[in-house]
């Protein structure tokens, strides 16, 4: 993102009565982008709260994103996404920035609530991001440093990345004064900024949130409507079958074999709806 997207403005707000999964889910599936970093961003963003803004920028909605960013993804991906109509409302200016026509700007900003949209184009936005970082660190980034590109934008998450590689010590108010000044509260430790190794582990920390372990057991606390959907997520372990004669290795032909594309991860993540947002299990 151009602009670091922030804390949500009301992370203690009940979950919204309508389950967002799904559409993290589908918006997954139609990208690069695996499940788990989506709703990774979402919960570390807002707690996967559609109305959450940022008080001190523009970003909105669930992914928390700027006007700015959402106006240039509406504009590239937004008929993809089923909203023909509000990429025609986007235009560009004389200096190739995207924009809007004054009396269509709330409506197409105001799309940002839509989770549906809103994780279809984070999705992508998170494509971009992968590819771009690649280019940059002229390696492939890990899944942390795509949801750090979320945060600080391409730019400044390869600045973040390549100091916290080579100069460990710096400052992050120092190297990127702009992300530090919006979120002094989480680039800042002991009331002093963190350097840019401890903003990586710190961010890492963020971005992972509500990932870790857990036992092969159904999640505590799910409302009896997901059960059905949290079974698509982590299906239940059937019971063990009787013990049976080892047969001859056979080897898998490479048609046979699981695509490594598939996010193994994804396929155990186990989520829980509670008071304070979504939790997933990894």
């Amino acid at each position: 993102m151009s602009v670091p997207s922030p804390t949500p403005t009301n992370p203690t707000a009940p979950v919204p009565s309508r389950d967002p999964l799904p559409a993290l889910r589908q918006a997954a599936s139609g990208s690069r982008t695996p499940f788990t970093t989506l709703v990774a961003i979402a919960v570390a963003e807002s707690n996967i709260q559609a109305e959450a803004r940022h008080p001190r920028s523009s970003a909105t909605g669930a992914f928390q994103i700027t006007n700015s960013t959402w106006l240039e993804l509406v504009k590239r991906y937004g008929a993809g996404a089923g909203r023909a109509d509000l990429a025609a409302l986007v235009t560009t200016d004389a200096e190739g920035r995207a924009t809007v026509a004054p009396e269509n700007r709330a409506k197409v900003l105001e799309a940002r609530k839509d989770v549906d949209l809103s994780a279809k184009l984070t999705a992508k936005l998170c494509d971009e991001n992968r590819a771009g970082l690649a280019r940059k660190l002229g390696r492939a980034p890990a899944e942390s440093e795509v949801r750090l590109a979320h945060f600080l934008g391409l730019g400044g998450a390869t600045r973040l990345i390549q100091a916290a590689a080579d100069n460990p010590g710096v400052s992050v108010k120092e190297l990127l004064p702009k992300a530090y000044a919006h979120n002094r509260g989480l680039l800042s430790e002991a009331g002093k900024p963190m350097t840019a190794a401890q903003a990586v582990a710190s961010l890492d920390a963020r971005y992972g949130r509500d990932v870790a372990p857990a036992a092969p057991k159904a999640p505590a606390r799910v409302p009896a409507t997901l059960v059905a959907q949290l079974a698509e997520i982590a299906p239940a372990a059937a019971p063990p079958a009787p013990p049976k004669p080892e047969p001859a290795p056979v080897q898998v032909a490479a048609a046979e074999a699981e695509p490594p594309s598939v996010d193994k991860a994804a396929k155990e993540l186990a989520c829980e709806v509670t008071a304070n947002g979504v939790r997933c299990l990894l």
